[in-house]
């Protein structure tokens, strides 16, 4: 049970990292390009907290699974101006609305999210490969063949699984690095 608990924790942490990261791209871009954007939101449903600054409305709510950035003049009811009174009359106008920005601004936030999370993964990779995925030293430096690849050079020369390397090249005891190192 505990183990399952864990995992629902991660995955509920994993992608909560991945939506705000991927919202965040949307957002970045849009503040960029001029567009106001009316609210930052981790999550679904009902507010649980958050805090205005400027013109955007930054808030988490119940359902952590999802997140939005609300750009003004993004939808259709504002677009045809059936929304609520905090929307202008005549979006064209708005030099803040989405619609009102070139085609290509417009590309670039929509593109923006899923190449913030590519970036993300990319760092995430980066990180984990270059500092946690090390093997420690002690484990590299007897030379125990873990496994021969069948029908290879090195199982023709009857090497096999568990052999330990006692003399190589000029070298007795070598390491992996002495090993593999090109002459």
């Amino acid at each position: 049970m505990h183990e399952f608990l864990v995992s629902v924790v991660a995955f509920v942490v994993l992608v909560g990292l991945m939506v705000v990261v991927h919202e965040f791209g949307h957002f970045a871009v849009a503040k960029l390009c001029g567009v106001r954007v009316e609210s930052f939101s981790v999550g679904f449903g009902p507010r649980l907290i958050g805090f205005h600054y400027g013109e955007t409305d930054y808030k988490i709510c119940l359902l952590p699974l999802g997140g939005y950035v609300k750009m003004t003049g993004e939808t259709p009811d504002q677009i045809s101006g059936s929304g609520d009174d905090t929307v202008p009359a005549d979006l064209a106008t708005d030099p803040g609305a989405f619609t009102s920005h070139p085609r290509w601004q417009r590309m670039l936030i929509g593109v923006a999210g899923p190449v913030a999370n590519f970036l993300l993964a990319f760092a995430l990779m980066f990180f984990y490969y270059g500092w946690i995925n090390e093997v420690p030293r002690h484990e590299v430096s007897t030379t125990t063949v873990e496994w021969v690849v069948p029908r290879s050079p090195v199982e023709q020369a009857g090497i096999q699984g568990g052999d330990i390397i006692t003399h190589f090249d000029t070298v007795d005891n070598p390491d992996w690095d002495q090993v593999s190192a090109p002459p």
